[in-house]
């Protein structure tokens, strides 16, 4: 099971009057971060992960739920490590 830690940039006595907008977790020792209202993408989910995203906008709905960010985020790593696996496999073929 993966464990996401609330990351979220709260006022002084703000935390707990309003929902979290950033998470983050580590796996397989890969930090995964996810934040809604980036600078770069106001309003929207973004994915951070080195050395593959950047601040990479998630295409999610501006209404989608943190839960849907940290799936589609654990997602787009996923398919990024089957990306960078694959050649490695038919090279050892």
């Amino acid at each position: 099971m993966i464990e996401w830690k609330d990351v979220t940039s709260y006022r002084l006595g703000e935390r707990g009057t309003r929902a979290p907008d950033a998470w983050a977790c580590n796996v397989g020792g890969l930090r995964i971060s996810v934040v809604k209202g980036h600078v770069y993408n106001p309003g929207r989910w973004s994915l951070r992960c080195d050395p593959w995203f950047d601040v990479t906008d998630l295409d999610l709905s501006s209404d989608a739920t943190g839960e849907e960010a940290k799936k589609a985020s654990l997602e787009r790593v996923r398919c990024q490590l089957q990306n960078s696996i694959d050649p490695i496999s038919e090279a050892l073929k």
